[in-house]
């Protein structure tokens, strides 16, 4: 054996089984590729597999092309079995495998094109595969095959040669099922092959893949087709968006179609940006276990028509939407413990960016992006147990597709993204509205040299005056309040505004420029009747201009401000204000009003019905039988399972036992997986045997198709009446919106901000603005002032200065400093500026002492001066220079808690930085500048990180509560540091800002924290020159920077600005270890404080060490302090303390300010701690008290309900007993009336007896006889007695009385039910005792009262009465009498 052989086996028996194969597999494709072994039946998926398994498909395509028998082998291969196994297996992993990019790039495109033909022509595979497409045959990878190869051939082959194709691509039945697959792979590919063919039926020219349009669902040539909210499948899109370079103005070939171009470019620039923040944020969720995104999981759909609880409200503008329902209450909730509505509701108020509203929330069904949706964030909803959640979708594809998933969705998951939609979406429709830019000759083809058409809307003499004596005063001229004069800079500045169609002012910081922008408008307003818009990117600057504009002399009633958040000054000039008390609406606007509440009424009431039917809808064999039916695509299948019809009367085709068949019996069957049954043998089967012999899983699918349909039919149904009630309210919105046009229309200044301007397009060109003034145009973008532009603009005036901050945006990918020629972040104004556009600027500063502007003027403004006001400021206290550079060492620290978002932008998580030792040094050397006497509205303390001004707003809230500006507490609350409820708290003075945030504001003193500090000399977005000019420029008395030089002198930048500033600052002595201070008392004692502990060792009290010395207010004792600031002391108080005995000999202690203490503490604590001893016994005694009155109210309250229950049973019992004597009366006056022989009388015999049976007081004896009575209750308690004396009204009635005996109770009785009267026995009955007497008299009586009954005599019968009476008493004879 030879030793390579050796080796081979070696090799091999090293390998694993898969590794082998993988060299055989290699082996053969060279062989075949080389015409060394031929395509046979065992060999063609071999040579397959060796192809999709090559690890380098460039190289292995290459190779296949290149090859003498190469393609031919591919074709022999792809034509040798034609079948949809061979479809979905290996010719699907083939096509996958061509899909590479890397093979797409070879030979320009070239070498794929060989290998397409090479598979197609001839169409023996193609037309195989455009069947089994067509029958349903295909599954997901076979499918993707297809529109992939379908796709590549339309863009790869001539016009020519891809006819037959396009021919194919514009079947329904081949590209609809392709775009409504529920894999985005292959709805993309069938957008780019609608758009593709879209192209050529149209005549359009469609460039290649790389032009716009067809990569998504939502990419269109036109982008005003583009829906401003994206779409499920463009999120998830990997291919790069169409944007063009911004040096198309250069370019001659877009000179035709250069507005058309312009507005294109504006609009996809500023959305992609919009689409990478969404990116970013789905990006990052994904990745993090604990997403600080708002996430609600298990959500069910209860409602596709959303409608606002409270309807009394009477709510306009309420778009269509769907609700979902959380499957359990919110967990914020639960942890808070709020059950009550009203406290739910609270928490929401006071969290306003949960479920932020108009915030873009993610849809997702099974864990699938379906839609991107926007929350409506009605409260009356959300504070339900369990929580409902409105959502708005945007454009008509998402609408369908999310409620086609919905209906099926098992799992429902909502997420918040943070995105602010809503700075974006106003700004991208207006684009999209706009057809004509005004001033384009100006904005868009300006070449240099090029002069401007003059304006003539000043009067002459006025011009004239301004250019012969450039500095006069204004004020008789403009007419204004106060006399005003210029310098020549200044008034150049406000002739360019007057005289020129297009006019640019540069402004370097504290030149003044803001002022120029306000005179121009006097003098506008003053000399004509022009309709003036004024614009700022954010709500301070625009109040801040609205306020100068005020104080120039211009009448609030000539202004009214567009917007929300207006300071307290501009609120009087609001819309909302002036609407309160101005413009109503008139007869034709109610006319129109009631029409479209109408209309809204009714499509309410049809969207109702179709939500219903939807709802209500499931989809079994009858609902697609009728789909079958009426689908012109599926009448082989309706064929199919059409149940052949027997041809003789009264016959009917049955199955086993006997059992009628029913019309669905053949698609039940074929649904199922099983063949044709009964009918198996018969056509209908032989015919369609291509539909029975689909297997389980092509059916399967079929149905899926076929269910998905029918849900898209209710589905296209609700969002076509969706679009119509949207565009209903949209128009009722506009009828109540022309009051506020009639008040613009009167009003000759409009202010807003540019997002304002562009929400309030439509109100804003109905009131025809002559002239748009910019206000800080060199930090807005572009597309913000083209909003703004109304057709009706005939000037424009941009203020501002390119040389600082430009505008901000989120992609770093579109920036200047990316390089990559998109230059979102350029302004119109530096646009313009760098195209030679004429333009002024303002040379002499107002702000800044001439230690501060040199550096300004160093970097960045060689001839800006200083005026005279600036000269011979105080120095700053405490200090040894004005402007100072503390250099360090200490090391930056990355914010773990910001590491998600943006690089390379100021609000840049991935970015944010923080220095703890920076964060110390501030926080003791603004305590420093506090104990000079400054106040906390003297100081603002700068940084460029969110890291760093999140760990300073920490450290500062121990002293000082910072005031974060709206931007700041933005940007926070975004980066899920600050509590939104915090962001709202009043703060005090002090100021914090990031740089970015705090252009075109000034303070007296600036501290700024530079953060960085590192050995690779990395510096981020601070090596831009116009944040350094911005950072520079905002102090007027001081400037203290803290951060490490040698960090920023290692910095690599095209243009290191730090270089070129430490070395001045260096030569000029201003960098110093630490802060150089200098005791103001004591001049000559100074101190270098390089670490928070110097600040109280070397000054602990902001002078020197030394003991103050000075006499406080007593004039005994001496300041106990180290030297400080203050020189008065003479309401300081003493704190000396002194020592001795009262007259009770207690000790005590007091402080000198506040004398002896009168009276002595320990007597006082005595004399206190009696009272309270006697206020324990007194409130104990109170406590008995009451318990003893509440005790006896609950024993009388329950002795009234026993007394009533009582009484209720005595009325029940009496009345029984009257019922029974009258009774017994009735039966008497019969027997009187009738034969006295014939009948028995009744006897009244025991009556006594009889009637005790029924007392009320007392219960009968065992020997009575009260079993006959069936009135009787016979278990009664007994009752409290009433008095004897019945008739006696004044006697007195109380519980206490004694029981009547059984003898009184009786006669009470007789007397109460059956009328007795008798004075004899009433005497007899009231005396005490003799039970047997009184039972002897009514025995008596009861005997007498029977005879007479009876007509019977007496005259035999001897009654007597035998009693013992007391001596003396008389009581018997009295009694002897009334019986005889």
């Amino acid at each position: 054996m030879s030793v390579l052989a050796f080796h081979l086996i070696e090799d091999l028996t090293a390998m694993s089984a898969s590794e082998i194969r993988a060299t055989h597999l290699n082996k053969l494709f060279y062989a075949i590729i080389k015409g060394e072994k031929q395509i046979t039946a065992r060999t063609f998926q071999q040579f397959l597999e060796s192809i999709y398994t090559q690890p380098d498909k460039p190289g292995c395509i290459y190779k296949l092309t290149k090859a003498p028998k190469g393609l031919s082998s591919l074709q022999a291969s792809i034509w040798f079995e034609l079948s949809a196994e061979f479809c979905n297996g290996d010719a699907a992993k083939l096509l996958k495998y061509l899909s590479s990019t890397d093979i797409l790039t070879l030979g320009n495109g070239t070498i794929l094109r060989s290998i397409l033909k090479a598979i197609v022509d001839p169409a023996i595979f193609w037309d195989y595969l455009v069947q089994m497409s067509m029958e349903g045959k295909l599954d997901r990878e076979g499918q993707f095959g297809f529109a992939w190869l379908l796709c590549q051939v339309i863009y790869l082959l001539s016009p020519d040669e891809n006819a037959p194709f396009r021919e194919v691509a514009s079947e329904t039945s081949v590209i609809q099922p392709m775009l409504d697959s529920n894999d985005m792979e292959i709805r993309n590919l069938a957008q780019r092959i609608r758009h593709k063919v879209s192209g050529y039926d149209s005549g359009a020219t469609v460039g290649d893949q790389a032009g716009p349009g067809g990569r998504h669902d939502n990419d269109f040539i036109d982008f005003r087709a583009i829906s401003i909210i994206p779409t499920a499948d463009e999120v998830r899109s990997t291919d790069p968006a169409f944007i063009r370079p911004s040096n198309m103005f250069e370019d001659e070939a877009t000179r035709e179609n250069r507005h058309g171009v312009y507005l294109d470019n504006q609009f996809r620039l500023l959305r992609e940006d919009m689409l990478y923040e969404i990116r970013e944020e789905l990006r990052v969720d994904a990745k993090r276990t604990n997403s600080r995104n708002p996430r609600l999981s298990g959500l069910t759909l209860v409602d596709v028509h959303y409608q606002p609880e409270d309807r009394t409200r009477k709510r306009r503008g309420v778009r269509w939407g769907i609700v979902l329902r959380c499957k359990s209450d919110l967990w914020q909730f639960q942890r808070a413990k709020l059950s009550k509505l009203e406290k739910r509701k609270d928490w929401l108020q006071d969290n306003r960016s949960f479920l932020k509203h108009q915030s873009i929330a993610c849809l997702k069904v099974e864990n699938e992006l379906i839609a991107l949706t926007t929350i409506e964030r009605d409260e009356d909803l959300l504070v339900r147990n369990p929580p409902e959640i409105a959502l708005h979708i945007e454009g008509a594809a998402s609408i369908i597709r999310a409620l086609v998933k919905l209906k099926t969705a098992a799992s429902i998951t909502l997420i918040q993204i943070n995105t602010a939609i809503f700075a974006y979406q106003p700004i991208l429709k207006a684009i999209q509205e706009t057809k004509d830019v005004p001033l384009e000759q100006e904005l868009l083809f300006w070449d240099k040299g090029k002069q401007q058409q003059p304006l003539s809307v000043i009067p002459p003499d006025t011009i004239a005056s301004l250019e012969q004596n450039p500095s006069q005063d204004l004020q008789s001229l403009l007419g204004l309040a106060k006399p005003v004069k210029l310098d020549s800079s200044q008034s150049a500045s406000l002739l360019e505004g007057l005289t020129k169609t297009v006019s640019l002012i540069q402004g370097p910081p504290g030149t003044g420029k803001s002022f120029i922008g306000a005179l121009l408008a006097k003098s506008l307003r003053f000399f004509t009747k022009q309709k003036i818009l004024v614009v700022c990117y954010t709500n301070h600057a625009l109040d801040q201009f609205l306020e100068d504009l005020m104080d120039i002399g211009i009448p609030q009633s000539d202004m009214v401000r567009l917007g929300g958040k207006s300071s307290n000054r501009t609120k009087c000039l609001t819309l909302q204000h002036r609407n309160q008390r101005e413009n109503k609406l008139d007869r034709n606007d109610w006319t129109q009003i009631k029409l479209l509440q109408e209309e809204i009424r009714q499509l309410d009431q049809s969207l109702r019905t179709a939500a219903d039917l939807y709802y209500k809808t499931t989809i079994k064999d009858p609902e697609i039988w009728v789909y079958l039916e009426f689908d012109q695509s599926s009448e082989d299948y309706f064929d199919a399972f059409s149940v052949p019809r027997v041809s003789q009367k009264g016959m009917e085709t049955v199955g086993r036992g006997g059992r009628k068949i029913s019309e669905f019996y053949l698609l039940n069957r074929w649904s199922t997986g099983r063949d044709a049954g009964t009918f198996v043998r018969h056509d209908v089967a032989k015919v369609a045997a291509h539909i029975w012999e689909m297997s389980l899983p092509a059916r399967q699918a079929k149905l899926a198709e076929w269910k998905d349909a029918i849900l898209r039919e209710q589905a296209t149904l609700l969002q076509k009446l969706a679009q119509d009630y949207d565009r209903a309210q949209k128009e009722l919105d506009a009828v109540y919106e022309s009051k506020d046009r009639q008040i613009l229309d009167s009003t000759h200044i409009i202010g807003c901000t540019t997002t304002a301007a562009a929400m309030y397009r439509d109100c804003i060109t109905a009131a025809s603005p002559d002239l748009l003034m910019v206000e800080e145009a060199g930090e807005i973008l572009e597309s913000h002032i083209l909003t703004a532009l109304s057709q009706t603009v005939k000037q424009l005036i941009l203020i501002g200065d390119h040389k600082q901050l430009r505008p901000k945006v989120q992609s770093y990918e579109l920036t200047i400093e990316k390089g990559e020629g998109y230059d979102l972040n350029r302004s119109l104004f530096e646009r313009l500026v760098l195209k030679n556009f004429p333009h002024t600027t303002l040379h002499q500063q107002h702000r800044m002492r001439p230690e501060i502007s040199a550096l300004v003027r160093l970097l960045t403004y060689p001839d800006l001066k200083d005026a005279p006001s600036t000269q011979g400021r105080d120095d700053v206290r405490g200090l040894r220079m004005n402007v100072v550079f503390i250099q360090h060492s200490e090391p930056e620290e990355d914010n773990i808690e910001l590491d998600h978002i943006l690089e390379n932008t100021e609000t840049s998580h991935k970015s944010s930085k923080r220095n703890p030792y920076e964060v110390q040094m501030v926080l003791k050397i603004l305590k420093y500048l506090g104990q000079q006497g400054y106040r906390t509205d003297q100081v603002v303390i700068l940084t460029p990180y969110l890291g760093q001004l999140r760990a300073l707003r920490q450290a500062l809230l121990k002293d000082n509560d910072p005031v974060l500006n709206d931007l700041d507490s933005h940007d926070l609350v975004r980066a899920g540091l600050m509590d939104p409820a915090a962001a709202q708290v009043a703060k005090k003075p002090i100021r914090l800002a990031t740089i970015d945030n705090y252009q075109g504001e000034e303070s007296d003193i600036v501290i700024a924290s530079l953060t960085r500090s590192n050995k690779e000399g990395k510096i981020g977005f601070m090596a831009q020159e116009q944040r350094v000019n911005v950072l520079l420029s905002r102090a007027r008395l001081g400037l203290i920077i803290i951060g490490d030089s040698d960090t920023f002198l290692r910095a690599k930048a095209p243009t290191n600005v730090w270089r070129k500033l430490i070395e001045y600052l260096k030569n000029n002595g201003n960098i110093c270890s630490g802060l150089p201070a200098r005791c103001e008392k004591h001049p000559k004692k100074t101190a270098d404080l390089k670490t928070p502990d110097d600040f109280e060792t070397k000054c602990p009290d902001g002078g020197c060490t030394g003991p103050c010395g000075v006499l406080l207010a007593c004039n005994m004792h001496a300041c106990p302090s180290k030297c400080h600031q203050i020189s008065d002391h003479s309401k300081m108080k003493c704190y000396h303390l002194f020592q001795d005995n009262c007259p009770q000999g207690h000790s005590r202690q007091w402080e000198c300010h506040a004398g002896p203490p009168d009276p002595c503490p320990s007597c006082e604590e005595k004399s206190e701690l009696a009272e309270k001893m006697k206020r324990v016994a007194f409130l104990a005694q109170e406590r008995r008290d009451k318990k003893e009155r509440d005790h006896k109210q609950k024993m009388a309250a329950i002795d009234d309900q026993i007394k009533e229950k009582h009484d209720a049973l005595r009325d029940k019992h009496l009345e029984a007993e009257r019922k029974r004597a009258l009774a017994e009366k009735e039966q008497e006056l019969s027997y009187l009336s009738g034969s006295h022989t014939k009948t028995t009388p009744p006897s009244h015999e025991n009556s006594s007896s009889r009637s005790s049976g029924v007392s009320l007081q007392v219960p009968t004896s065992s020997g009575s006889n009260q079993g006959s009575n069936n009135d009787v209750v016979q278990d009664t308690p007994p009752e409290p007695s009433l008095s004897r004396q019945q008739d006696d009204v004044s006697a007195p009635r109380n519980s206490m009385e004694k029981k009547l005996s059984l003898a009184e109770a009786e006669w009470l009785r007789q007397k109460q039910v059956e009328g007795a009267n008798n004075d004899a026995i009433d005497k007899i009955m009231s005396l005490g005792g003799l039970e047997k007497v009184k039972q002897g008299i009514l025995d008596i009586k009861a005997r007498v009262e029977v005879a007479q009954s009876q007509g019977a005599s007496i005259k035999e019968d001897r009654f007597s009465v035998a009693m013992l009476g007391n001596p003396g008493t008389g009581e018997w004879r009295q009694l002897r009498d009334h019986i005889y």
